[in-house]
């Protein structure tokens, strides 16, 4: 016998590696399956109102923020800057992003927008902060929601 017959890591590995090479397409396909559903399901916002920032602070001058609501699926909110003016959207999670229609506020006009989310669990459980919460490319999640975020949701659920 050699040392790796010897060693049970190298056998559970050797185990595993023989079963990976049995398997049909249709397992390996649905295993694939079954984890792009499990970190979608982990991807996805809870419903109620969600605040994120360009900085961690709230109503810092020159950053941008999101508040949004998720309702069934569906997300409403606006994108502000603080003393300035700010867009309506909407739009849901689609492969790891907020695919949103965005309304420009002095046009009217709507466009295409998408946001990557990214999978805080790993990070958050690594440190002191415990959350289920997506965040999103390039923004921090904040706790405090404001009247002022409040209003902003309240006119583009109004639009």
């Amino acid at each position: 016998m050699n040392k790796l017959q010897n060693n049970p890591i190298a056998r559970s590995f050797a185990a595993i590696l023989a079963a990976l090479t049995f398997a049909t397409p249709a397992i390996a396909s649905e295993t694939l399956h079954n984890a792009e559903t499990t970190r979608n399901a982990l991807m996805s916002f809870s419903e109620g109102v969600h605040l994120y920032g360009e900085s961690a602070t709230p109503n810092a001058i020159g950053k941008s923020y999101a508040i949004l609501t998720v309702a069934a699926g569906e997300i409403t909110g606006a994108f502000y800057q603080p003393h300035s003016s700010f867009d309506c959207f909407r739009g849901k999670t689609e492969a790891g992003e907020l695919v949103l229609r965005v309304t420009d506020s002095y046009t009217g006009e709507t466009f295409p927008y998408s946001i990557a989310i990214q999978d805080t669990s790993l990070l958050a459980s690594l440190g002191d902060i415990h959350t289920s919460q997506p965040g999103l490319e390039g923004f921090h999640r904040i706790e405090e929601i404001s009247d002022r975020d409040r209003e902003l949701l309240q006119t583009c659920h109004a639009q």
